[in-house]
């Protein structure tokens, strides 16, 4: 199904729920209503739902600033962009940690395992999306019961979290308040997130 996304003008991977599929597809370009604060807020409490879930740090980003929080799946291509873009930038005012997903390809749970039970996952994740474009890491032949509810634990949280696309972006902005951005942010609007709190 296609979802509008709050990102203008990107593509997105668009999960449908109703059948355990994820495909490509061009997101419909939605007005911005202003700065990315102004975005409806999420529940309180989500910052530490997602806080007790299972992530992986960003090796990119600040261990000891406020966390972010990125859904992503290891087959996603703008995920992967984020990635690069996150790496790229100069604000490291936020430790960005991915909760992992398997929502797109049959190889998608088999990669977000392979990195959940690797003796480093952030090394792991780094691995992978270093060599996304040629194919990334290596899908793990074994699921072990832990990392298989692990990822059943993400996917669910992304479901009662409203959230039908990789990547999804949950933040706090100054305030407090946690507000979710959908897509590939700009160079602008990633530096707003990761931005220290105001």
């Amino acid at each position: 199904m296609k979802i509008a996304m709050a990102a203008a003008a990107v593509y997105v991977c668009v999960l449908v729920f109703a059948a355990p599929v994820l495909v490509s597809a061009g997101a419909q370009a939605v007005a911005d209503t202003g700065a990315i604060d102004d975005r409806p807020k999420l529940s309180p409490g989500v910052m530490r739902r997602l806080e007790r879930a299972t992530w992986v740090r960003d090796v990119h980003t600040n261990p000891n600033a406020r966390a972010v929080y990125v859904f992503a799946d290891p087959e996603c291509g703008y995920c992967n962009r984020l990635w690069k873009s996150i790496g790229a930038s100069t604000t490291h005012g936020a430790e960005v940690r991915y909760l992992l997903v398997g929502v797109i390809t049959p190889n998608s749970i088999p990669k977000a395992a392979a990195i959940l039970q690797s003796a480093n996952p952030s090394e792991a994740l780094a691995k992978h999306e270093s060599g996304f474009a040629n194919g990334g890491i290596t899908p793990a032949s074994t699921i072990s019961d832990a990392t298989s509810e692990e990822l059943t634990i993400n996917a669910s949280l992304m479901d009662a979290l409203g959230i039908q696309a990789t990547p999804a972006i949950v933040y706090e902005d100054g305030k407090g308040d946690a507000h979710v951005f959908y897509g590939l942010p700009s160079a602008d609007e990633l530096q707003q997130i990761l931005s220290p709190k105001r």
